[in-house]
């Protein structure tokens, strides 16, 4: 599990004018997972941060938190 970049992900639904669930379906993620990942300090598969990535059209690596 990595932890994920939350504020980045809030920034790019801001961007985007998209709700949680509307964000979820595009990325290909359960609801309650978009909103996991919507919080500081949530964690993440590398399958999703693969996911996240592709949507956002970044490396995954700008997604996941550095120690």
């Amino acid at each position: 599990m990595y932890q994920i970049d939350a504020r980045f992900i809030r920034n790019e639904l801001f961007k985007r004018s998209l709700a949680a669930k509307e964000m979820a379906r595009l990325v290909g993620v359960n609801e309650f997972t978009m909103k996991k990942l919507l919080k500081d300090g949530a964690t993440a598969s590398a399958k999703i941060v693969g996911k996240l990535a592709a949507f956002f059209g970044v490396e995954g690596e700008q997604l996941i938190l550095k120690p």
